[in-house]
Parts: C-alpha cells; structure tokens; sequence
C-alpha cells in the first residue's frame, strides 16, 4: 500500500484544534467522549447546527457536583457553584 502525498502545504501546520476534534468525533463516536472533549475545547456551551442560542445558565452544566462523599473524605474540597 501506498502513502498519500501531501503537496503545497506542511502536514503539521494543517493540524489545528478542531481538526483533532473532529477525528476524535469519528473516532471515538461510541466510547462516550464527546461531552469532555467539547468541554475541554470550549465548545460545549457553543451554538451549533441545532442549538441556536447561548442560554447562561448553560455554564452550569459545564461542571458536574461533586459527590457529598468526597467532600466527606476531604476538607478541603468545596462543592462547585450552583449545586
């Protein structure tokens, strides 16, 4: 098997941010995923083809509450806000 050459252009400076996203959306489309890289990549509170507008309150969902067991087992963890 062949390799495809790449002409014109650098391979390395045709990688960027969202082209790493978007192959991990193919790649990785059933191992549940997803979510963090968005988040990760401040792209999940981001409008897109179905989600119209920006709600604020949509900062909430970024960060999940911690259990109350962990803030049990430590003092110094503190819940997130709005939970």
């Amino acid at each position: 098997m062949r390799a495809r050459a790449f002409t014109g252009a650098d391979t390395l400076s045709a990688v960027t941010t969202d082209v790493i996203l978007r192959e991990r959306l193919f790649e990785l489309n059933s191992e549940g995923k997803r979510r963090q890289d968005l988040i990760r990549h401040g792209k999940y509170t981001a409008c897109w083809q179905f989600k119209e507008t920006y709600c604020p309150a949509a900062d909430k969902i970024v960060l999940m509450p911690i259990p109350q067991t962990q803030i049990d087992a430590n003092s110094l963890i503190t819940q997130n806000p709005g939970y």
